[in-house]
C-alpha cells in the first residue's frame, strides 16, 4: 500500500481537538470501476473485537456500522439484507422469503451452495440455526420467540410459521439472523462454538485463517464460494484499533484500505487527502436508549427534561462542526415513513430547568445518570454532559465499558442511557421491536402499551397505508412519551474512507461487504 500525506494524520489530530461526526447506518456504491483484477489483500481498520464468531452470539444486529457484520458477512454469507434506501429486503443465500399472509413464511434458498468443509447449505441447516436462534439466553432469542414452528419442506425450503401475522418478518429475519454456520462444525465445537481454538465454518466468500484476539482476523478466499467470480482479493484481513487517531493515521499511513468513524468524518478527511470516500444521507436524528425500569427515568419529567434540555445549536456545533441539520421532527423527509406530526419537543432551557428542579424535589438530591459509550467513541456522551453542565440539580456522568459489554449490559439493566450512535434506517424494523417495545429481554426499558399496540399494527397489516399509520401513530407515541431521548440534530451523512486502490465497494447498513471488492495490486 502507498504512503498518504502526513499532513492528513495532522489534520484530523487538529480535528480530534474540535469535536467528531457521528455515523451509523447507510448506502452508498463508487459507481461503475473497470473490469475487477483477481488477487492481493484487503485491510479493513475497525473498531469491534469480538468474544465470538458464532451466529447466535452476535448482541449487535447486523444493522449498525461496527456491528462486525462485515466480517461476518466475509465469513458466513448472508440469507439477504435489508436495502437501505429502499428498506426492503434483497435476498442473497435465500433465493426468496415469502409470505401470504404474514403468518407463514417460506425462506427458497439458491441451489448448489456449500459449507467451506463441503457440507450442504441447505434447508436442513437454516432450520438448525434458527432453531439455535431462539433457544433461551440466545443474542436473538427475544427476537424469535414470535416462532411457533420451523419446518424443512425440501432441500431448498423451510417453512416457518409465526404465533400472530407479522408482514414485516423477513427484515427482522435478515438482521437478525442473516448468518448461517456449518451444523457439522457447531455439534462438533459443542457450547464452544466460535470462540478462538474452534473450527469457524460459514459459506461465505472468505474462509477464516488466524485470530488473534485484539489485533485482527485474517481470511482467504473460499475456493467453495457459490457466487462466482466473487470473491475477486485472495485475502481479506480486519484490523481491530479501538483508538481513533491511531485507526487514522494507520490508514493515512497506508496500513488499511478502508476505515471508518462512529464519532469522526473519516470520509471527509480522506477526501481532503486525495483519497476516497463512500458517504450515505442520514433519515433521522439520533436517538439513546433510556433505562425506564428504574430511577431516573422512570419519571415521565425526567425524560421530557432531557428532550428539552439540549441546545440544537450548541450540539450541532461541537458534535458535527455545524455540518448537521437542525431537527424539528424525528424522521426526515426522505424517510419513506416521514411523518410531520412527530414533533420533537424542542430546546426549551426554562421549561427543563422546572422539570430538573421538580423531579429533584422528589428524588432529595439532583437528577443523576450514567451515559454508557465504548471506548473510542464517546465524544457524543461528554459533549452531551458539558451542555447538561448549565443546568442545577442534573448531574451526568460519562460511563466507558468495554465495546463487548455495551449490548449486555442493557440487557441485564445495568445503564441509565445507552449511546449507540443508532438513527432510524429505511425500514423500521426489526429496531423498533427490539429497541422500542415493552419487555424486550435485550433492553430493559419500560412499559409503554401505545407504542406495543402501534408496532403489532404495522407488523400485522399486508396494505401498505395501514402500515403506514401504524407508523405515524408509533412515531408520535414515542416523541410525546420521551421514551427515547431524541437528539435535536440529524447527524451528517455516514462516511467511510476509502483508499484509492480499492474498488468495488458499496456502503450497506453494517458496512461494506468484502466479497465485492477488489483492489489495485
Amino acid at each position: 500500500m502507498m504512503k498518504r500525506r502526513a499532513s492528513w494524520a495532522v489534520s484530523f489530530a487538529l480535528l480530534m481537538v474540535v469535536a467528531g461526526c457521528s455515523s451509523s447506518g447507510g448506502s452508498a456504491g463508487e459507481g461503475a470501476d473497470s473490469t475487477p483484477t483477481p488477487g492481493g489483500t484487503y485491510t479493513l481498520l475497525g473498531t469491534y473485537d469480538p468474544t465470538s464468531l458464532d451466529p447466535i452470539k452476535q448482541s449487535a444486529l447486523n444493522g449498525s456500522l461496527g456491528s462486525g457484520g462485515d466480517y461476518m458477512a466475509g465469513l458466513y454469507d448472508m440469507l439477504g439484507y435489508v436495502d437501505p434506501k429502499s428498506g426492503k429486503v434483497v435476498a442473497k443465500t435465500a433465493k426468496s422469503i415469502t409470505t401470504t399472509d404474514g403468518l407463514t413464511w417460506t425462506i427458497t434458498l439458491n441451489s448448489g451452495i456449500t459449507f467451506s468443509d463441503g457440507t450442504p447449505y441447505d434447508a436442513a441447516a437454516v432450520a438448525f440455526n434458527l432453531e439455535r436462534e431462539r433457544k433461551p439466553g440466545t443474542a436473538q432469542a427475544q427476537t424469535f420467540s414470535t416462532i411457533s414452528r420451523i419446518a424443512v419442506v425440501d432441500p431448498l425450503n423451510v417453512r416457518l410459521t409465526l404465533k400472530t401475522p407479522n408482514s414485516l418478518f423477513d427484515r427482522i429475519l435478515v438482521s437478525a439472523a442473516p448468518f448461517v454456520a456449518s451444523p457439522d462444525a457447531v455439534k462438533a465445537a459443542g457450547a464452544k462454538y466460535g470462540t478462538v481454538g474452534t473450527k469457524i465454518v460459514g459459506a461465505g466468500a472468505f474462509v477464516l485463517d488466524k485470530w488473534t484476539p485484539d489485533s485482527e482476523l485474517s481470511f482467504s478466499k473460499n475456493p467453495k464460494y457459490w457466487d462466482a467470480p466473487h470473491p475477486y482479493v485472495e485475502h481479506y484481513v480486519y484490523r481491530i484499533i479501538t483508538d481513533e487517531q491511531t485507526r487514522f493515521n494507520a490508514f493515512a499511513s497506508g496500513e488499511g484500505d478502508a476505515t471508518f468513524s462512529l464519532e469522526h468524518d473519516f470520509g471527509a478527511q480522506a477526501v481532503d487527502a486525495g483519497e476516497k470516500q463512500l458517504t450515505a444521507p442520514k433519515l433521522s436524528t439520533e436517538w439513546m436508549i433510556l433505562n425506564e425500569t428504574t430511577a431516573p427515568f422512570n419519571d415521565p419529567r425526567v425524560r421530557k427534561a432531557v428532550n428539552m434540555a439540549i441546545d440544537p445549536q450548541q450540539f450541532n456545533s461541537v458534535m458535527y462542526q455545524g455540518k448537521g441539520t437542525i431537527a424539528r421532527t424525528f424522521l426526515t423527509k426522505n424517510h419513506p415513513d416521514y411523518d410531520p406530526n412527530a414533533r420533537l419537543l424542542g430546546y426549551d432551557k426554562g421549561g427543563a430547568q422546572s422539570l430538573f428542579d421538580e423531579a429533584a424535589a422528589t428524588l432529595g438530591g439532583p437528577v443523576r445518570f450514567r451515559l454508557m459509550c465504548a471506548p473510542g467513541v464517546c465524544a457524543k456522551a461528554e459533549a452531551i454532559q458539558s451542555l447538561l453542565a448549565g443546568y442545577r440539580n442534573v448531574q451526568a456522568t460519562v460511563d466507558v465499558r468495554p465495546a463487548a459489554d455495551n449490548f449486555p449490559a442493557v440487557a441485564r439493566g445495568d445503564y441509565e442511557v445507552a449511546i449507540f450512535s443508532q438513527t432510524m434506517p429505511a425500514s423500521f424494523e426489526p429496531l423498533v421491536s427490539t429497541y422500542w417495545r415493552s419487555g424486550q429481554a435485550r433492553v430493559a426499558q419500560g412499559d409503554h402499551p401505545a407504542v406495543d399496540a402501534a408496532i403489532d399494527q404495522a407488523r400485522g397489516a399486508l396494505d401498505e397505508n395501514q402500515r403506514e399509520a401504524a407508523y405515524r401513530t408509533l412515531q408520535e407515541a414515542m416523541v410525546s412519551g420521551s421514551h427515547v431521548w431524541f437528539l435535536p440534530v440529524v447527524p451528517p451523512a455516514s462516511s467511510v474512507a476509502v483508499a484509492n486502490r480499492v474498488h468495488g465497494a458499496r456502503l450497506l447498513v453494517f458496512g461494506i461487504s468484502p466479497e465485492e471488492v477488489w483492489v489495485d495490486h
